[in-house]
């Protein structure tokens, strides 16, 4: 019994190391394919060699879930598709995996409180602002 309690930390660690390099490998699944529209739980998983159940089995391991993955790299995209100045909201959706403006919309609504047409305005006055850092 004495020996159990003695491994148990080294394969927690040695399980959480793993969860972290597969949340991270998701991760950059759904960042690439999100503009096509191939950041599905079937694709991920596929390309990741496993059924979508067991992928979702891992994320559930990891304390994380596949739709919250994609959402965190949907924020983390934000900023560098506001500041392209050249790319319009319906784009800006597209890249985002959104089949329409108005569902990027909602999605924009909920998670920020705010509109995206709106957040953008504001992070161009920020970033305008002679005092902006």
């Amino acid at each position: 019994m004495e020996e159990v309690r003695k491994t148990a930390p080294a394969e927690a660690v040695e399980r959480s190391a793993k969860s972290d390099a597969l949340v991270e490998q998701l991760g950059q699944l759904a960042r690439m394919g999100l503009p096509s529209g191939r950041a599905t739980l079937a694709n991920c998983a596929d390309t990741l060699g496993m059924a979508p159940r067991t992928l979702q089995r891992h994320l559930v391991a990891a304390g994380t879930s596949f739709g919250e993955v994609v959402n965190m790299i949907r924020s983390e995209e934000l900023p560098r598709h506001f500041a392209d100045q050249r790319l319009r909201l319906g784009d800006i959706a597209t890249m985002l995996g959104y089949s329409s403006q108005s569902a990027f919309t909602r999605w924009h609504v909920e998670r920020f409180g705010i509109t995206p047409r709106d957040a953008r305005k504001t992070e161009q006055q920020r970033t305008a602002s002679p005092g902006a850092h």
